[in-house]
């Protein structure tokens, strides 16, 4: 596996969970709106990169997580 890979997911899931955080903090529904359904794709998508193995299963939780997020 890739260290900048990891980095990336690291980064941007950073960014989206810190972004959530403030927006429960400050109570924004349009900035919670957009925040929260980004975290769903971040934790796929390290899932993926870390595992040899993917379990479809859990990927197929998150995909609905996602979709619950998003409606």
């Amino acid at each position: 596996m890739f260290a900048e890979e990891q980095y990336i997911i690291y980064g941007l899931f950073s960014i989206a969970f810190i972004t959530n955080l403030i927006a429960e903090f400050r109570n924004s529904e349009i900035l919670r709106f957009y925040s929260k359904p980004l975290l769903i794709p971040m934790i796929a998508a390290f899932y993926m990169i870390m595992n040899r193995e993917t379990d479809y299963f859990i990927l197929a939780a998150l995909l609905c997580a996602f979709v619950g997020d998003v409606f």
